[in-house]
């Protein structure tokens, strides 16, 4: 290196299989804008199939209040709605409550299944 030259080297991080989903999800919804306004609760009519609204208070990914203003929006429209709020979850807890490991003892599982047979009955 030559005096009063500096060098400075760059970073570079590895891509890994989350760049392939932001990357995709940025095709799907190519402005940050375009997310923002593409929720559920806009498209609220009143004729949706009963609902069950799974939320983990500890989800950083979608804001659990969602959950809430989305079932109240339901609930407005006449819908029907339950939403359970499950302690210390985040979003892809939930998601993994699925898995084969965990299914047998999830009560995220447990609940979808009660809510099916609730509505089976229903009919």
């Amino acid at each position: 290196m030559r005096a009063g030259l500096h060098v400075r080297q760059k970073r570079v991080r590895r891509r890994d299989e989350r760049d392939d989903v932001r990357d995709d999800l940025g095709r799907v919804f190519p402005g940050k804008w375009l997310r923002q306004v593409i929720v559920g609760i806009d498209f609220v009519t009143g004729n949706e199939p009963p609902m069950l609204l799974a939320a983990g208070t500890a989800d950083t990914d979608v804001d659990p209040v969602n959950s809430t203003q989305f079932a109240d929006a339901l609930r407005a429209k006449g819908d029907r709605v339950e939403l359970k709020r499950y302690e210390g979850l985040g979003h892809d807890s939930l998601i993994q409550a699925f898995s084969t490991s965990q299914r047998d003892t999830s009560p995220v599982v447990a609940d979808v299944l009660a809510f099916i047979d609730a509505q089976t009955a229903a009919h």
